[in-house]
């Protein structure tokens, strides 16, 4: 319960927060916060050991993709032709979107993290897999081992574009078309990218929403940073922002934190003056950057970055990112902000909407949850109770069971030896049944003989 103790103690909370420093894809937020918590001696840490599998392709990894990929075709086509091949080095995946090109070139974004750990759990479950990054590679890819390709990673807008394509797709026209039943939508965010429905789209968290839950990991590229004990750590806390507009949005739910890079100038560059804000957006004063010329920070200075910080504020954007699983791993707690909630049960979690909704059963130390209520001085104290906490609670290296190369594994194993065409059959079949369509014609699904 709310009493004046508390407020004042908000009060001197929000005074201490003295400065921000903005950092690439992330927003330092320092200050004395000695104050907040007695610090914890001989804080235990956890073995850093990375679980690392080796491909049998490792001495490929560091070449081009185009290379790459090559090799693998006359690695593949050898072993046919030997019949040596492996039970699982005989099936082919393609990944067709340059999610998977940006991955292998060291991208940081939450897509290109997703498709790194796809390629990792490729390359331990032994599969032979071949890259494109433009839409017209694809139906050229395909034609080359037609009869061993069990799927079609692809890039979600190309999949309606192929469908338009009579030289992509398989039909009465283009019987060496690509089945439709093949390719599975690779989508980062909510909605279902297929037009056989939301069993063909591939999730990397599970949201209850229909889509095929795969998953990824981030365990491998986190484990090779050391763990910082609480004690040692600087006094500061990083927000989670990569835009300046994400201050900007109507629903930001806090006004007491700073911005990364102004992208503002581009966002509203197509809104007339008179809808726009009344005042110029600015990074706001006491920011210091560690970067220079809007360079974001390589990922390995990214962690060393968050393993020496307190806590990881959320401010309602971007969703669904990968950082706070990072923060996790590095024994930092993650601020989730609800957006929605019952107001009849406000504890009630299925029915929040959050930041990022894979992580709302979640609980104290971890993850701590702030329903973005509409009185500022309510909301603010609830913030500032939860930073009190997460920075006065010490927390170990965390990995969600979910979050695990082993798990990842074995999720996209079992994703790739599904039938889809007895699924697509019985789809279609399903539908005239009950008197409805499938949004596409049959002769997407099948050869007409």
């Amino acid at each position: 319960m709310h009493t004046d103790h508390s407020e004042r103690k908000g009060n001197r909370a929000r005074r201490s927060w003295s400065s921000l420093v903005i950092f690439g894809s992330a927003l330092l937020l320092t200050a004395a916060l000695s104050w907040i918590f007695a610090l914890t001696r001989g804080t235990p840490t956890l073995e850093t050991k990375a679980l690392i599998g080796l491909s049998q392709h490792a001495e490929w990894r560091s070449l081009p993709w185009q290379q790459q990929n090559q090799l693998r075709i006359q690695r593949l086509r050898d072993c046919l032709t030997n019949d040596s091949c492996t039970h699982r080095e005989r099936q082919v995946v393609l990944l067709t979107s340059w999610y998977f090109t940006y991955a292998l070139a060291g991208g940081t974004s939450g897509e290109y993290i997703w498709a790194k750990s796809v390629l990792e759990s490729l390359d331990d479950l032994g599969y032979t897999y071949l890259i494109c990054d433009k839409r017209e590679q694809m139906a050229p890819l395909y034609r080359i081992f037609p009869d061993q390709t069990v799927a079609v990673i692809a890039h979600p807008s190309w999949i309606p574009e192929c469908m338009q394509d009579d030289s992509c797709i398989k039909s009465h026209k283009h019987p060496e078309g690509i089945p439709l039943w093949k390719i599975l939508s690779f989508e980062f965010w909510r909605g279902p990218w297929h037009p056989l429905g939301p069993n063909w789209t591939l999730s990397p968290e599970d949201l209850n929403n229909g889509n095929t839950y795969l998953g990824y990991s981030i365990q491998r590229a986190c484990y090779k940073n050391l763990y910082i004990p609480h004690e040692n750590r600087k006094n500061r806390a990083i927000v989670l922002a990569k835009r300046l507009t994400y201050f900007y949005q109507p629903t930001y739910p806090f006004n007491f934190v700073g911005a990364i890079k102004d992208d503002t100038g581009y966002a509203w560059k197509n809104v007339p003056m008179d809808k726009r804000p009344t005042a110029n957006p600015h990074v706001p004063a006491g920011i210091e950057s560690l970067t220079t010329g809007g360079e974001n920070l390589k990922r390995e200075q990214w962690y060393a970055e968050l393993a020496n910080t307190r806590i990881m504020i959320g401010i309602g954007m971007p969703y669904l990112s990968p950082s706070p699983w990072d923060a996790l791993c590095l024994g930092v707690p993650f601020l989730n902000p609800v957006s929605a909630w019952d107001a009849k049960d406000p504890e009630n979690r299925t029915a929040w909407r959050t930041q990022h909704d894979a992580l709302q059963f979640e609980t104290e130390p971890r993850v701590y949850h702030v329903l973005e209520v509409k009185n500022a001085t309510e909301r603010a104290r609830l913030f500032w109770e939860a930073v009190g906490r997460a920075a006065s609670t010490p927390l170990e290296r965390y990995i969600s069971p979910h979050k695990t190369p082993e798990f990842v594994r074995e999720r996209l194993h079992s994703i790739l030896q599904i039938d889809w065409k007895l699924k697509a059959e019985q789809l279609l079949h399903g539908s005239h049944a009950q008197g409805t369509n499938v949004p596409v014609r049959d002769i997407f699904l099948y050869r007409r003989g």
